[in-house]
């Protein structure tokens, strides 16, 4: 079984997001490519991904979304072992006022298998309306008898829009206590949200590998020396 994780991201990203996000990867034993390329969209991105990568089993995360513990990749893989797509659900507000849900590409897992099944459907999000790219898929699911799974907030630190039917999500959004979402991380304000809880994460999850958290936390302070050399 051949799991492949990964993440987009364009050059203009900031160096705390890729740095901060994949120590967290590290200290869960995880791994994690982190894709950059200025010239294609997310939804470009994930068509690459599913169709020329050789795995079983997909998991994409947002640049600002970290997993808070091991567990949510297992858990989400035992999830679309069953002819599942799952994931954070998300809603389109641009579309019927928002009375509407998919599972969001910010954390969002699926298989070759079911993708295949789908037609391998391109998942530009310019090219259909109404959704991004993880809703296209979502929004062929029905046709095709697979089923989706959403994992849903359990924690919001900045309460900022509606979740249909009866939640709400914002900046720094936790799903099913498992995986965070900062969103919004063109701001510096919220990417110090970001930092505190990837420092927190990586904190609580010391045991797993006590010598890899001594020289994740010694990567984390050369980190901060340069960075305050470079301003």
């Amino acid at each position: 079984m051949k799991i492949h994780i990964s993440t987009f991201y364009k050059s203009n990203i900031s160096d705390y997001l890729l740095f901060y996000q994949k120590q967290v990867f590290k200290m869960l034993g995880l791994e994690l490519n982190q894709i950059c390329d200025n010239d294609i969209s997310h939804g470009d991105f994930m068509t690459r991904i599913l169709r020329d990568t050789e795995a079983d089993y997909f998991v994409i995360f947002d640049i600002d979304c970290i997993p808070l513990k091991k567990e949510a990749i297992s858990r989400v893989i035992e999830e679309i072992k069953d002819n599942t797509i799952s994931g954070c659900a998300q809603t389109a507000k641009h579309f019927n006022n928002g009375k509407n849900i998919y599972v969001g590409p910010c954390f969002f897992a699926i298989s070759k298998e079911v993708y295949n099944l789908l037609g391998r459907p391109d998942l530009n999000e310019n090219k259909v309306l109404e959704v991004d790219a993880g809703g296209i898929l979502s929004k062929l699911a029905p046709e095709y008898g697979v089923k989706l799974n959403y994992w849903y907030p359990t924690d919001v630190e900045e309460e900022k829009w509606e979740l249909y039917p009866d939640k709400v999500f914002g900046i720094g959004t936790t799903y099913e206590g498992l995986v965070y979402h900062l969103f919004e991380s063109r701001y510096q304000k919220n990417i110090v949200k970001f930092i505190r809880k990837s420092n927190a994460t990586i904190n609580n999850n010391w045991s797993l590998n006590p010598i890899k958290y001594a020289v994740i936390k010694l990567e984390i302070l050369l980190f901060k020396i340069k960075m305050r050399s470079q301003k």
